[in-house]
């Protein structure tokens, strides 16, 4: 599904927020001092944020965009640059109402890709804890929406894209380095990004 297609299955199973101007989206990216992947800026333009809820009882926020924070403030209540706290480029994008967050790094952010980042509050800051659990936000959405609320990437037989580790940032502010496992390969070759 593309994502106008993902929105209109959302708008008519879940309580949607009104859209943002495109004005509004870039008022909000200055105040961020980050620019959003395609995708997302798309995806605001269509609702800011929604309410999910599912039969089983799960119960989902995607963050209105004016009300997006960095994930170290939602988890930890503090926004110090500690950076072994989680890098100051991380922001909740998904409240999935039991301390943890679906977060977006943007220094990952290209037109088409960014890292979409499962945030435990449990082990929040431990090296190697947070997985990508998707590329793009709309592949986020697309899964999301497809296992009816169920944590996809938390399942057994999901395959993250890779973990970060907090303890080897080479400078302030700088982005994580990421590990990717590399399929096949047992033990899992670990592959440095910058």
């Amino acid at each position: 599904m593309n994502l106008e297609q993902l929105v209109e299955k959302l708008q008519s199973e879940h309580e949607v927020n009104p859209p943002l101007a495109q004005s509004q989206i870039e008022e909000i990216e200055e105040r961020l001092g980050h620019h959003l992947p395609t995708d997302l800026k798309q995806f605001y333009g269509f609702c800011n944020g929604a309410t999910m809820t599912w039969d089983v009882g799960n119960f989902y926020r995607i963050i209105p965009l004016d009300m997006v924070r960095r994930v170290r403030v939602e988890i930890l209540g503090e926004d110090e640059d500690k950076d072994e706290w989680a890098p100051p480029a991380w922001y909740a994008l998904c409240d999935v109402q039991d301390g943890d967050y679906i977060a977006l790094d943007f220094e990952s952010v290209s037109d088409s890709t960014c890292n979409i980042i499962d945030c435990c509050h449990e082990s929040f800051g431990s090296s190697g804890d947070s997985a990508v659990i998707a590329e793009s936000f709309t592949e986020f959405l697309e899964q999301f929406l497809n296992t009816q609320g169920q944590a996809f990437w938390l399942q057994p037989d999901f395959k993250c894209y890779g973990r970060y580790n907090y303890y080897s940032l080479p400078e302030p502010n700088h982005a994580n380095h990421l590990y990717r496992k590399q399929v096949g390969d047992f033990p899992p070759k670990v592959v440095q990004e910058d």
